[in-house]
């Protein structure tokens, strides 16, 4: 005789199996979670294996600004290159170095480049390396598929509060979740340097504290902590059309290198003046308030530039990890 299911049995079996599931999704978020903080973390073991094979082949790290000089317009990048750059043919980039490193002709508009490329805020779809930050610079957790936002209209800034940005104002290609270290100074940070003047060199030598500096080549040998004892990179969120400050630099903070406090108040005010770039957005960016970090302020604090802002020459701001 064959069994036939009643309808109770339908309702148990859809209770049972909803209940199944509802215990089971919290496990398998956790365990996505727990993938995405694994493929975070290996990132930042290859970029560290990578300055360490950057250094076994050239004896020092790559300085916090590289690239070349002779031009001040944008065709030049001005010797202000970030380090990753340079460490990019040692994270199986090969392909992409030999687009920088060589003359390179723009597929949109037949304009020719030098090498080593223009200025890295230069239009990325016209040179379009810029636009190439490769998996290995960006953290999943970072990359979630956000919802649309509708179109709008023209912005008028009418306040200093921050304004939401509108689809196209920014490009997830030049995106970096991962920032360099410049020790626990407030002064000179992040300024090129005379190597010439002896002067200079023993005050930078004071206040540059960190992994990277600037135009200056750190040596493994420099590091008298030891380098176990030593922090090379963090990371930092990237922007997104409306982040609710997590990537935003506050900038206009007088006194800020002598009390660094100052950012965390500011940061959080009504009338914010913001700094119209901000944290990761642009992967090939030597610029310490983009792709740097000090020790100053604990994980998680805000980023904030003086009222001198990018041209001051005693102290740029106090970048944090994010």
């Amino acid at each position: 005789m064959k069994s036939k299911l009643t309808l109770t049995d339908l309702i148990i079996v859809g209770v049972v199996a909803s209940v199944g599931f509802s215990l089971l999704l919290p496990v398998m978020l956790r365990q996505r979670a727990a993938a995405r903080n694994i493929q975070c973390s290996n990132n930042l073991k290859m970029l560290g294996l990578a300055m360490h094979n950057y250094h076994a082949a050239f004896n020092q790290l790559p300085p916090g600004l590289g690239g070349t000089v002779g031009g001040e317009d944008d065709t030049c990048n001005q010797g202000r290159l970030s380090p990753l750059v340079a460490l990019s043919p040692f994270l199986e980039q090969q392909a992409l170095w030999e687009k920088i490193v060589n003359p390179y002709v723009s597929p949109k508009t037949g304009k020719r480049f030098p090498p080593m490329g223009p200025a890295p805020w230069f239009d990325s779809t016209e040179y379009t390396p810029w636009a190439s930050a490769f998996v290995t610079l960006r953290c999943p957790d970072d990359m979630q598929t956000k919802p649309e936002v509708p179109e709008q209209e023209t912005i008028v800034v009418t306040t200093l509060a921050m304004p939401e940005l509108p689809p196209g104002a920014i490009d997830p290609a030049t995106f970096c979740n991962y920032v360099l270290s410049y020790g626990d100074g407030t002064y000179l940070m992040g300024e090129k340097i005379d190597q010439e003047n002896a002067e200079s060199m023993r005050r930078v030598q004071a206040g540059m504290r960190g992994a990277f500096s600037g135009n200056r080549r750190m040596k493994f040998r420099d590091f008298l902590d030891g380098l176990s004892n030593t922090i090379g990179m963090s990371e930092t969120i990237t922007p997104d059309e409306n982040d609710a400050k997590e990537s935003h630099i506050a900038q206009g903070i007088k006194g800020l290198s002598l009390n660094p406090s100052l950012c965390l108040k500011t940061h959080d005010g009504n009338h914010t003046d913001w700094w119209d770039v901000r944290r990761g957005s642009r992967w090939a960016d030597g610029a310490l308030a983009i792709s740097g970090f000090q020790t100053v302020l604990p994980p998680n604090s805000p980023t904030c530039l003086s009222d001198l802002g990018m041209e001051d020459p005693d102290c740029i701001g106090i970048q944090s990890a994010r």
